[in-house]
C-alpha cells in the first residue's frame, strides 16, 4: 500500500509515495486525471492507493466503501484478466427497514419496494423533524413507530421478523436477543421467546430474502478504468467484482483518498503524504523523459 495508512479490519504496512515503483505513481496520476474528468469536482486528490490480487477462484463479495474518512471518490484500474463488476441496491434501502426494524429515513430509491408509501412517510418525518426536535430515544421511538406501520402485524414479511408492543427482534447473523422497550430503549433479553416463525434459518435464505436488486453491471478489462464518485453511492448501493476468465491472472489497483484528520495519531504516517506530480494529461506523460540516441 503506498500513501496514506489506513485500518479497516487490519493494519497493512504502508510506505510513502516516494518510495513507490514508478508504475504506481503513472497509475495514481492516471486515476486522478480520470477522477476529474468523471466528477468536475475533485478537491482532494488520492492519498492512498493499494493493489489487490485475485488469487484463482476469489473474488470480492458485496460492500461498500463507506468507512470513516473515505472521500466520496473511489477509483480503480484493472489488470489482467477480464471482470465483472455488479451494483445492487442496499437492503435497508430496498426494504425501507433496518435490521432492527427501524424506518429507514433516508430519501427512497427508485425500485425500491414500496416506494411511493415510503416516500409519503420520508416527507412526513421532514416535516416533523423540522416542527420538533427529536431526542434520539423520541427519533428511534418514532422510527420504530413507521418501520411497525410500513410492515404491520405479527408475522413474517419483509426483512425483519418482528412481534409489536413490545418489539421483539431475532436480529440477523446474531445468537442474541434483544428487546425494544416503549421508550425506544433496546435491552439484551435472555432466554428470549421468539415465536419460530421469526428465526432464521441459514444464512442462505437469509440473503435470498433480502437482498437488494442489481442496477448497474460493468465488464472491467485490462487497463480500464472505473471511477465511483458520490457519497449517494455508497449509502445506497453495494457492490462485488467477480472474475470471469477463471485460470487467469488478476489485478486490481484503488486509489482512494482519506482524511487524516480521522487518523488516529498513533497511526499517522512518519513520512509526508506527497501531492501528484501531475504529469497525466489523457495522452500521456507531459514531462517524461524522452530517450536519446547515443552516437
Amino acid at each position: 500500500m503506498q500513501g496514506m495508512p489506513y485500518k479497516f479490519i487490519a493494519r497493512v504496512a504502508s510506505q510513502s509515495f516516494e518510495a513507490a515503483p514508478q508504475a504506481v505513481k503513472h497509475a495514481r496520476s492516471r486515476l486522478n486525471w480520470a477522477a476529474r474528468q468523471v466528477t468536475h469536482d475533485f478537491p482532494n486528490e488520492f492519498s492512498e492507493v493499494y493493489v489487490l490480487a485475485y488469487m484463482d477462484g476469489s473474488k470480492i463479495g458485496y460492500h461498500t466503501d463507506d468507512e470513516v474518512g473515505l472521500g466520496p471518490t473511489v477509483a480503480s484500474v484493472s489488470l489482467g484478466s477480464a471482470a465483472e463488476m455488479t451494483f445492487r441496491m442496499g437492503e435497508k434501502h430496498y426494504h425501507g427497514i433496518t435490521p432492527t426494524g427501524l424506518f429507514c429515513d433516508d430519501l427512497p430509491m427508485t425500485g425500491c419496494l414500496h416506494h411511493e408509501r415510503r416516500t409519503e412517510m420520508f416527507d412526513q418525518l421532514q416535516s416533523e423533524k423540522a416542527e420538533h426536535k427529536y431526542s434520539p430515544g423520541q427519533l428511534r421511538r418514532r422510527l420504530l413507530e413507521l418501520g411497525t406501520q410500513l410492515y404491520p402485524g405479527d408475522y413474517e414479511k419483509g426483512p425483519m421478523k418482528k412481534r409489536s408492543n413490545p418489539l421483539v427482534l431475532a436480529r440477523r447473523g446474531s445468537r442474541a436477543r434483544q428487546q425494544v422497550d416503549g421508550d425506544g430503549n433496546i435491552a439484551d433479553v435472555e432466554n428470549l421467546a421468539v415465536p419460530q416463525k421469526c428465526q432464521i434459518t441459514s444464512k442462505k435464505q437469509r440473503e435470498v430474502k433480502t437482498r437488494g436488486p442489481e442496477v448497474l453491471k460493468l465488464k472491467l478489462r485490462h487497463g480500464d478504468m472505473m471511477v465511483m464518485h458520490g457519497a449517494a453511492v455508497q449509502k445506497y448501493l453495494e457492490h462485488e467484482v467477480t472474475p470471469c476468465e477463471p485460470g487467469k491472472p488478476r489485478f486490481a489497483l484503488t486509489a482512494r483518498y482519506i482524511d487524516p484528520a480521522t487518523i488516529l495519531h498513533e497511526d499517522k504516517p512518519d513520512y509526508e503524504i506527497l501531492p501528484d506530480d501531475g504529469l497525466y494529461d489523457g495522452t500521456g506523460y507531459r514531462h517524461a523523459a524522452q530517450p536519446t540516441m547515443q552516437g
